[in-house]
């Protein structure tokens, strides 16, 4: 990294960086864990295909929620790399994209309420390049002589995909392809909202600075150069994990987001991870000298993991239990009123206890169960609801431990090979590197 392409507000070694990250994203109060995942999920833009799988996210609350806030802020330092929609037909993605590759891109839809028979989001061709990576699109239309002829439209790229919705209950079949987030409809969020849009009236708007943004997106660049030098991104404490994971039908497609942003977490603190480079291929230079290209493995530390859980804890028991935090809070809030009836708990029941609309109560019961949460009997016109002895999965790891021992033994077991070189930043410093091998010193 050259001296210009320091960030100046932002050390890549700090343990705290995407707290940093977090509170520098412009605008938004509050909302912390869902900046950081955004923020990752749009950095993963550039890493090898197989660690961007479901990061693509959906932003689900009810209007005037401040989604459309959220990801516009969080998207700021990409812009370069941003394609914004209001919507889009599948025609439109069809012939837009078509012969271009999506890699490295971020595909932005403001609001999408396509739905199934059964009411629930449906992203129909999107869905299919999340999948796929690659889709083929056969279409029939006129030619300039008015005859019709048969055209082959390919799309490739496998793109972070990032959307919002009012409709909370998504299709399973969409829910193993993206991260479901919320945003904090909490009465302490709202007050902190109220105050920064009675702040932002309040003051010059000269005095506002665009060099926390330039700095952001400084950085984004920098993990962008960083990413080509990405070889993988390793856990080597991934059999520890295997035992805190639920045996669960759903765990197969989940795991993959929380490796994921477990990787990412890994890359964004690169600068203070253990690395393993390997000689891709030489280069001759303008003086005709012969030089190594490197490629790096990030070696993850439990950290990460543990980092990825925390600000994912709401996003993981989603997608583990394919419910959201108000779908579960209504869920808890059945299991409170139940006992005090027979029959079950009706909406107009739960709406005494909350403040959401009925068609929103509606949609939070509807996804409940089809989790398998609640019940449901019907009496009357009125539908009964209860709860079943179905409980929320949930990921603990405190009692996790991974050792300089338990790594030196994984790594003489994986890369033995002389072709492998070690590269611990803790030990050989941060900014400049010095590998002495062959009586050679050279800076990585």
């Amino acid at each position: 990294m050259t001296e210009l392409e320091k960030p100046k507000l932002f050390d890549l070694k700090d343990n705290d960086l995407l707290d940093k990250i977090a509170s520098n994203i412009p605008v938004i109060q509050g909302e912390n864990n869902n900046k950081k995942i955004i923020f990752l999920s749009c950095i993963s833009k550039d890493l090898p295909r197989k660690y961007r799988e479901g990061l693509s996210i959906v932003v689900s609350s009810k209007s005037s929620a401040g989604k459309s806030t959220l990801i516009e802020n969080c998207l700021k330092p990409f812009t370069k790399d941003v394609f914004p929609f209001t919507s889009f037909t599948d025609s439109f993605f069809q012939r837009h994209f078509k012969d271009k590759s999506l890699n490295g891109l971020i595909l932005h839809q403001e609001q999408i309420e396509k739905t199934n028979y059964s009411g629930q989001v449906s992203f129909s061709i999107p869905k299919f390049q999340l999948s796929e990576g690659n889709t083929r699109h056969g279409l029939s239309e006129r030619d300039k002589d008015g005859k019709f002829t048969d055209t082959i439209l390919q799309v490739s790229g496998f793109p972070i995909y990032i959307i919002s919705t009012t409709n909370p209950d998504i299709e399973p079949q969409e829910l193993n392809r993206i991260t479901l987030l919320q945003t904090d409809e909490s009465e302490p969020q709202t007050i902190l909202v109220k105050k920064s849009i009675l702040n932002d009236c309040s003051i010059n708007p000269d005095n506002y600075s665009s060099e926390n943004l330039d700095e952001l997106t400084n950085l984004c660049e920098i993990y962008k150069k960083f990413s080509k030098d990405v070889k993988s991104i390793i856990l080597p404490f991934g059999n520890l994990i295997n035992e805190k994971l639920p045996n669960t039908l759903e765990i197969r497609r989940d795991i993959k987001k929380i490796i994921n942003y477990t990787r990412v977490i890994a890359f964004l603190h690169q600068k203070n991870r253990k690395t393993i480079r390997v000689i891709e291929n030489e280069f001759t230079d303008m003086y005709s000298k012969t030089k190594p290209v490197y490629r790096y493995s990030i070696i993850a530390e439990l950290d990460d993991f543990k980092e990825c859980l925390e600000i994912g804890k709401d996003v993981f028991s989603q997608t583990l239990n394919k419910v959201n935090k108000s779908t579960k809070e209504i869920i808890e809030l059945v299991k409170v009123l139940y006992p005090a009836t027979d029959k079950g708990v009706n909406s107009a029941e739960i709406l005494k206890e909350t403040d959401i609309k009925q068609n929103t109560v509606n949609d939070y019961l509807r996804q409940a169960r089809t989790a398998g949460f609640l019940s449901v009997t019907k009496v009357g016109r009125e539908n009964y609801y209860r709860p079943t002895k179905k409980e929320l999965d949930i990921i603990k790891i405190s009692d996790i431990e991974y050792t300089e021992k338990d790594f030196d033994k994984w790594y003489n077991e994986n890369f033995s090979d002389k072709k492998y070189e070690l590269v611990n930043p803790r030990i050989i410093g941060f900014r400049v590197c010095i590998v002495v091998k062959l009586n050679e010193i050279t800076s990585v």
